[in-house]
């Protein structure tokens, strides 16, 4: 997949952004994409950020883990945001249009990625 991606983002096409979405740590995940040797991923949203998301918006931490749709929302927020867009509190059809999920699997992601 990331060799796909690398491959599309440099043939002209539109740029496919990628996030990666983990309960990790941000250094560990960019770590071992060094070490694999891969092109960072555009976006992390890990342990980090959603802690600090939970606690500026006082909202428990279970809000923030995979499989909450306000994850998930929020995922999409920090795409939307980057590119100028308004954030918005459901995900539009049109960002659901534009998005494709790749999950660990159905028993870590809760149907996710489905």
């Amino acid at each position: 997949m990331l060799v796909g991606l690398e491959q599309n983002n440099h043939d002209g096409r539109p740029q496919i952004n990628d996030m990666i979405i983990s309960s990790g740590h941000e250094e560990f995940i960019r770590k071992t994409y060094e070490k694999w040797n891969v092109r960072q991923p555009d976006y992390v949203l890990a342990e980090e950020a959603t802690r600090v998301f939970a606690q500026s918006h006082d909202l428990p931490i279970s809000d923030l883990i995979k499989p909450s749709p306000l994850l998930m929302t929020s995922a999409v927020n920090v795409w939307r945001e980057d590119h100028g867009l308004e954030p918005s509190k459901v995900i539009s059809p049109e960002d659901k249009a534009r998005t494709i999920l790749v999950g660990d699997g159905p028993d870590k992601d809760g149907l996710l990625a489905v």
